[in-house]
């Protein structure tokens, strides 16, 4: 749920649409930009934007075994750029010794503040600046008895010359390339 919730939270930011509340995960999931990813938890969380500008929105969603795609379709106002600033208060994981033969040991991730400002340019101007503050807990290093999953090694396969490769889902935050010739166009869109 969560790749679902950070595509569409990478698409509201980059279509300049206003955050009405927008939470990251209580720690960092290194698959994830810093301070640009969101959660959403029944009854407590949720992502919530509004359409502050004079035009209308299509949000249009596409998702596969490995993908999930967003996009924010309508007449464009802003290019948005996002500025990451340096982690500070960084705190270091803690170690836990869990001896339990249930225990899969789990690497541990420092916890940490960062700042990513929204840059809002309008004809070569920066017109606004969104600062938005995410705190990160640290995550437990576990150590314990199980040992995890080893990954199954790759099965040889003979190539065949000339093959096309298949399509690779485009990276988180992509945003795609403006049409002139038509009136609804992308102002947002992110793949993960």
């Amino acid at each position: 749920m969560s790749t679902a919730t950070t595509a569409l939270w990478h698409t509201v930011f980059y279509s300049g649409l206003e955050r009405v509340e927008q939470r990251a995960h209580s720690f960092w999931i290194p698959r994830d930009q810093a301070g640009l990813e969101a959660t959403v938890s029944w009854g407590s969380l949720d992502l919530r934007f509004r359409n502050d500008s004079p035009y209308g929105v299509l949000i249009t969603a596409q998702s596969g075994n490995d993908f999930v795609t967003t996009t924010i379709w309508s007449t464009k106002r802003y290019t948005i750029k996002a500025e990451s600033g340096p982690r500070t208060n960084v705190t270091p994981p803690k170690t836990v010794d869990d001896p339990s033969p249930t225990c899969v040991p789990q690497a541990g991730v420092a916890g940490f503040d960062i700042v990513v400002t929204r840059v809002f340019v309008q004809d070569g101007v920066v017109v606004k600046r969104e600062p938005l503050r995410t705190s990160y807990d640290p995550a437990a290093q576990v150590y314990g008895r199980a040992e995890p999953k080893a990954s199954p090694s790759p099965t040889p396969s003979a190539s065949v010359s000339g093959s096309t490769p298949a399509p690779a889902p485009i990276g988180l935050a992509q945003r795609l390339a403006l049409r002139p010739s038509s009136g609804l166009r992308p102002v947002g869109a992110a793949a993960g």
